[in-house]
């Protein structure tokens, strides 16, 4: 028996820091109404997440003589190709990656977020977890569920 999803949260790549900084997570999956359920569990939990666009024709970067895939693409799309590596090795079960490399630290009290390691993502995993456990399409307020 498989899993029914996944969703994993990584500080995978610097890469997502130069589009989106320190308050945004990189968001990738194969399945879009997972994905959209992670996003629902983010805004639900005020902590920001951007989907990336999952280009396949990226994942030639991805191709190696000596190894069966590569963990390194190349000069460009760093986050895209990471989340590329990782799908890899998920097949078709429905999945959604956050990277936080970005998020999990912060220099400054800011937002909901004390200075230091932030806990970022944890939240969101929190509702996911909710909304599986209830049987919900996608995370709720508490006070509407």
């Amino acid at each position: 028996m498989g899993s029914d999803a996944i969703v994993d949260i990584a500080t995978l790549t610097g890469a997502s820091l130069m589009p989106l900084g320190q308050l945004t997570a990189a968001l990738s999956g194969n399945d879009q109404p997972l994905v959209d359920r992670v996003r629902a569990a983010a805004a639900l939990t005020d902590e920001q997440v951007w989907q990336l666009p999952p280009e396949p024709q990226h994942r030639k970067q991805l191709d190696s003589d000596i190894a069966d895939i590569s963990n390194l693409g190349g000069k460009y799309a760093g986050a895209t190709t990471a989340a590329l590596f990782l799908a890899d090795f998920v097949g078709s079960t429905p999945w959604a990656h956050l990277d936080i490399a970005g998020t999990m630290h912060t220099d400054t009290d800011d937002l909901w977020r004390s200075k230091g390691a932030t806990g970022s993502g944890i939240r969101i995993l929190i509702e996911i977890a909710r909304s599986f456990a209830s049987g919900q399409a996608a995370p709720v307020p508490l006070s509407a569920g």
